[in-house]
């Protein structure tokens, strides 16, 4: 368990843990996270990763910063991982 990087066509992905055992890939953020273009490609490519049998599932953990005391994500992003159906996990 731990960092595992893939190439997809969108460019590498390196997912911040993969369970070996499960075959799940987890992203976590720390404090608010917004639908940037970084963070948008990230989505896209676990959607590849998918989609190419690459990962048997992917979920997003959102963390509160020990530093801003902030958690979560924009509208915009938790629409978007939706649209993608990507689960994902605000832990409060």
């Amino acid at each position: 368990n731990g960092h595992k990087t893939f190439d997809t066509t969108k460019g590498k992905r390196i997912v911040d843990v993969y369970v070996n055992k499960t075959k799940w890939a987890h992203e976590s953020k720390v404090g608010y996270a917004s639908k940037t273009k970084f963070i948008k490609k990230q989505v896209d490519k676990d959607v590849l990763l998918l989609k190419k049998k690459r990962v048997e599932g992917v979920k997003w953990h959102f963390f509160r910063s020990a530093k801003t005391g902030k958690v979560g994500a924009s509208k915009p992003l938790l629409k978007y991982l939706n649209e993608k159906k990507v689960p994902y996990q605000i832990h409060k």
